[in-house]
């Protein structure tokens, strides 16, 4: 890298220090338009990945809601 393509992205602040710009070259167009296709390719593998956490939670939440129901429910019936 040469000194002219080094001075386009860093400059010396007041007091001395380094700062990092950004050139306007260095940053991407953003992309408009997404085809159908590519949004269900997006959603199917967000479900893929989503649908099992989500299935393995209220699996756990239940669990823990119906354990609790029946120790409630074995302390009334022995009295203690």
């Amino acid at each position: 890298m040469d000194s002219t393509q080094l001075s386009d992205k860093v400059k010396r602040g007041e007091d001395g220090a380094v700062e990092e710009t950004f050139v306007e070259k260095d940053i991407p167009e953003p992309q408009t338009s997404i085809s159908r296709e590519e949004s269900r390719a997006v959603l199917r593998r967000i479900d893929y990945y989503l649908i099992p956490v989500m299935t393995i939670t209220y699996a756990l939440q239940f669990y823990g809601t119906a354990k609790s129901f029946y120790c409630s429910l074995f302390i009334i019936l022995t009295g203690r």
